[in-house]
């Protein structure tokens, strides 16, 4: 599996393939305002088996200095949403939702995340 890396325009950015050749992935991250952890990515998938390439947009921004927040959207209708709260230095707390809005019969999922850190 190839990995290439180039910084030129942006902080972070890597071409890769994976799922056995057939998914080409592009990402990119530029910070914004590292103060505030505040930075906009993108990601571009193709498929090669089903000819399917998706763009997703996302951003993050540190609201409080133990609070994180990530929001996506993507080309084929999928939005998602992430809230990440240290509460203690130890313990971590994360709630994340996503929905498609292309398709009306699908529900919303939501998740819940508490991790421990040693």
């Amino acid at each position: 599996m190839p990995h290439f890396s180039h910084a030129q325009c942006s902080d972070a950015s890597k071409i890769c393939r994976s799922d056995n050749a057939d998914t080409l992935r592009a990402h990119c991250y530029r910070p914004i305002l590292p103060l505030t952890s505040t930075g906009v990515a993108a990601e571009l998938t193709h498929r090669f088996v089903s000819n399917q390439t998706t763009l997703a947009l996302g951003a993050q921004h540190c609201l409080f200095p133990f609070m994180l927040i990530k929001a996506r959207v993507t080309s084929d209708g999928s939005l998602g949403a992430l809230v990440q709260n240290n509460i203690f230095s130890a313990l971590s707390l994360s709630i994340g939702a996503e929905l498609n809005a292309m398709d009306a019969a699908n529900t919303a999922k939501l998740g819940l995340t508490l991790a421990f850190k040693p």
